[in-house]
């Protein structure tokens, strides 16, 4: 889910559209080192090689004018990340991607987690609407028995996340396994206002980029 968003955040950027990534699980460092991949298919093994030293600083020139905005807290507060969305956008971001929904908290007392979830993607979704952009939020699945597709029945127990959403993204890996290309789905099983559907993709792990295999079918 976080290589899907980066790729996503360097094509916007690439174009000009100023992004903020906000992370909880990975540091800055870390984000920038699939950056690299992504924008000059290089493995991370390979941008620390010495041989490599005059690429990394060449291309490190162009990912620095990239307007992309990383931020990588040490807390978890709900509140604290909603203001860091405000900072961001008061600072001419147009979107905003979020990594990941359940490390989230939110202040309060809830009967369970599903109620504490639902706060936050009804809060998420006021904030995105007072706002006036788009903000990605992206969200763990929990995984059934044979590796079926997913669904957006899948979301029922999750809070309010279908709800909430205006647009439901799923990514699933037809084949278990290591590999370092994958396959995967890239279904749009909800969205309002526009149409769904399913777009086959490449995921070459070893330098996070994905690349579409086909167009665009119903």
């Amino acid at each position: 889910k976080t290589t899907f968003a980066l790729n996503q955040v360097a094509r916007m950027a690439d174009d000009g559209i100023s992004v903020g990534l906000i992370s909880l699980e990975m540091s800055s460092y870390e984000l920038v080192d699939k950056l690299f991949g992504i924008t000059a298919s290089m493995a991370p093994k390979d941008i620390y090689n010495k041989s490599s030293f005059a690429r990394v600083i060449k291309e490190s020139a162009k990912v620095e004018k990239l307007p992309i905005y990383i931020e990588a807290p040490l807390y978890n507060d709900a509140q604290k990340i909603f203001n860091i969305v405000r900072r961001l956008v008061s600072n001419g971001i147009k979107i905003v991607f979020i990594d990941y929904l359940q490390l989230l908290a939110h202040a309060g007392r809830f009967q369970n987690r599903n109620y504490e979830i639902g706060k936050i993607t009804g809060s998420l979704k006021s904030l995105a609407s007072e706002l006036g952009i788009p903000i990605v939020i992206l969200s763990q699945l929990r995984r059934k028995e044979g590796n079926p597709a997913p669904e957006l029945s899948d979301l029922r127990d999750s809070g309010s996340i279908e709800q909430d959403s205006n647009i439901v993204i799923f990514l699933h890996q037809k084949e278990k396994g290591f590999s370092v290309t994958a396959e995967m789905e890239c279904r749009i099983s909800k969205n309002r206002g526009g149409g769904v559907g399913m777009e086959d993709v490449i995921f070459k792990k070893d330098l996070s980029l994905i690349t579409a295999k086909d167009q665009f079918h119903e």
